[in-house]
């Protein structure tokens, strides 16, 4: 069966009735306060050694809901999402890299977690750095899935720039009309653009669910506005140097494993520039080869592997790949633990 026809089927089956969809991801959900900030966690189970997953900036936990429950066997997996995402509190404030690392620990020492794995995508991967360099001891390993962008050197900066060209669209009254209709629109932002036809998923779904609310209309709210998620974003951004992140302070193993589909080849038609030959991709490229120098020359123990044909959200578009690398690393760490 070819994928546009699946792709159908699957949206006919998942639009039916926009209240009666049901995760089908086999994880428990839970809550923790953490400094008073209430925070939504999925548990999936599992044996062993707990492995921690931490979200990117706009996701929630549900968008390990495909990669998680693979690892069941060897890991207890759990997700949580930050505060201002999905079913967790949105407080005015604490969304700089200070007080968002502080609550991976808080939530740690809330489930009662002396120690784990840790798994950080795009922003989260930010975290997790600063986590382990603050907190070594509470961290075995980290696995970086495109996460190891820096967020503050002079090629940042640049792209700033360089993606100002590329205005994320507002969802407009249509597009919120009911939740087909927003699917529809966030499949066009996100993945409108090469291959042409939109790729789609339980993680995606369930995450996309997660961050809004259906009225009884069926129409569709943010839980988190345009304007609140810009307002955090400044926040989590903070150019302050003691919340740079430096690879050579971390001293346990790592894998980063990142995307070699520059992430514009996924970005809709609409998005573009009319003229696009007035486009420098100069300033991303200089920037991403940027931070994978930075971790290659710095980083104690680690490997960082480049997916081809990958987006930002490889573990969602090829969890086997992500899988079998995340698997070997694994299996290597705990092989030369004494």
């Amino acid at each position: 069966m070819n994928q546009p026809l699946l792709l159908i089927l699957y949206f006919l089956a998942v639009g039916v009735n926009a209240h009666d969809w049901r995760d089908p991801s086999p994880h428990t959900t839970g809550f923790v306060r953490v400094d008073g900030i209430r925070l939504n966690y999925l548990d999936w189970g599992g044996k062993g050694e707990v492995l921690l997953f931490i979200h990117g900036w706009g996701d929630n936990a549900h968008a390990f809901d495909v990669l998680a429950p693979r690892f069941t066997n060897t890991f207890h997996c759990i997700a949580f999402t930050r505060r201002g995402s999905g079913q967790s509190d949105k407080p005015q404030t604490g969304y700089d890299p200070a007080t968002c690392t502080e609550e991976v620990r808080g939530f740690m020492d809330g489930l009662g977690i002396t120690r784990a794995f840790l798994v950080g995508h795009s922003y989260g991967g930010q975290i997790i750095s600063l986590l382990a360099t603050r907190y070594p001891s509470r961290v075995q390993g980290l696995i970086f899935l495109d996460g190891i962008f820096d967020y503050s050197p002079l090629e940042y900066q640049a792209w700033q720039k360089f993606y100002a060209l590329f205005p994320y669209p507002s969802a407009t009254s249509t597009d919120l009309a009911n939740i087909n209709s927003y699917r529809a629109y966030e499949q066009k932002a996100c993945w409108g653009g090469k291959p042409s036809t939109p790729f789609w998923n339980d993680a995606l779904e369930a995450k996309l669910r997660d961050n809004v609310r259906i009225v009884a209309d069926g129409s569709v709210q943010l839980i988190t506005s345009t304007v609140e998620n810009e307002r955090f974003s400044k926040e989590a951004l903070d150019p302050d140097p003691r919340w740079r992140r430096t690879f050579r302070s971390i001293q346990c193993p790592s894998l980063a494993i990142s995307s070699e589909q520059p992430w514009w080849d996924v970005i809709s038609p609409e998005r573009w520039p009319k003229n696009k030959t007035d486009v420098d991709l100069g300033p991303w490229i200089a920037y991403q080869q940027a931070c994978y120098r930075q971790y290659r020359e710095n980083i104690r123990n680690g490997k960082l592997v480049i997916l081809p044909h990958a987006n930002h959200d490889a573990f969602n578009q090829m969890p086997e790949k992500v899988d079998r690398l995340m698997s070997d690393f694994f299996q290597n760490t705990k092989s030369n633990q004494p």
